[in-house]
């Protein structure tokens, strides 16, 4: 359950945003509340009042002195709405991203998300707040993404660089023949084999694998940095 204290933490509007919001006709107020106290939270706006609870619809409406009725009228991807947001973005001093703000943005995720083993969507949020902590206004979740995708595929060629660059010569010859031949006893298919019944058999060949993989002598650091 939402505590008032919260609703009221997260969702409570000042006196220059009230007069901000008032100056619009009714039916437009709580949907500019909803929009501007969201963004100042998460970095991005809302495209449904779904994406909100019931308990801060209904406090917006309180505080702006609209019924519950008129956010129905609100169109999350109309024009109004869309100005809305324009306006909110000059308001709160933001400026559009460029191609300085992705490189830096690429940068952090690079340096502080992607070692974490962060989920795509939780990555994507925190991209979001990065923008909103240094003012810069993302156009949308679905560019987000595309940055943040490509951001992680950077950091995983990078990753795969440093191992092999970590990686004895020995060691690359027997994984390269691991890999041409798969299905070999310590072919690269067969070492992600389930050891099956303990049978003499089955053990006979989990040795055979967990020799070759000691035989590698991988760093024992080799990922001691990722999630």
């Amino acid at each position: 359950m939402i505590s008032d204290e919260n609703i009221a933490h997260q969702w409570g509007l000042s006196f220059d945003d009230v007069e901000f919001i008032n100056a619009r006709p009714k039916a437009m107020r709580v949907g500019l509340a909803a929009q501007l106290k969201h963004f100042q939270q998460a970095g991005r706006f809302l495209s449904d009042w779904a994406d909100i609870s019931d308990e801060a619809r209904a406090f917006l409406s309180e505080q702006v002195d609209a019924q519950r009725m008129d956010t129905d009228l609100y169109d999350f991807q109309g024009r109004s709405a869309r100005r809305h947001c324009a306006e909110i973005v000059v308001r709160l001093g933001f400026v559009r991203m460029t191609e300085r703000h992705r490189s830096a943005l690429s940068d952090w995720l690079q340096a502080s998300e992607c070692s974490q083993g962060l989920s795509l969507d939780d990555m994507v949020e925190d991209a979001f707040l990065w923008c909103r902590d240094h003012k810069v206004f993302a156009y949308s979740a679905k560019i987000m993404e595309r940055l943040v995708r490509s951001a992680r595929q950077q950091f995983l060629e990078q990753l795969l660089d440093d191992v092999v660059d970590r990686l004895s010569g020995d060691a690359i010859a027997k994984l390269e023949t691991s890999l041409a031949q798969p299905g070999e006893p310590t072919g690269f298919y067969r070492l992600k084999d389930d050891a099956g019944a303990a049978t003499l058999e089955s053990m006979l060949m989990v040795t055979q694998r967990l020799g070759f993989i000691q035989g590698l002598a991988l760093p024992k650091d080799l990922l001691a940095d990722v999630g």
